[in-house]
């Protein structure tokens, strides 16, 4: 059996299990997997960084990122702030539960 061949299909198969697994995850919260990702990158890279660096480390167009900050700053998860020295960057940051 050639396992090379085999490989791309094993790897395809393990992004849609890890796919689903955050899925469902995230839904538990009843947040989306882009919600979810942004705040686990703020979380982790965080706890504030520019939207454009933000949407360069998640991998996704800023249209998508802007839908996604919408709906976390409605749910009180982030707070959107412009940078004080240049008007055109706004900071991400996670809201303090407290």
């Amino acid at each position: 059996m050639n396992y090379e061949n085999q490989l791309p299909i094993l790897i395809g198969d393990i992004y849609r299990n890890w796919r689903e697994a955050i899925d469902a995850i995230a839904k538990s919260y009843n947040l989306s997997r882009t919600e979810w990702h942004v705040l686990g990158k703020l979380e982790c890279r965080g706890p504030k960084l520019p939207q454009y660096e933000l949407s360069q480390l998640i991998g996704i167009d800023n249209s998508q990122l802007t839908r996604a900050l919408n709906t976390l700053e409605d749910k009180n998860y982030i707070s959107r702030k412009i940078d004080k020295k240049n008007r055109r960057i706004r900071h991400i940051e996670l809201v303090d539960p407290n």
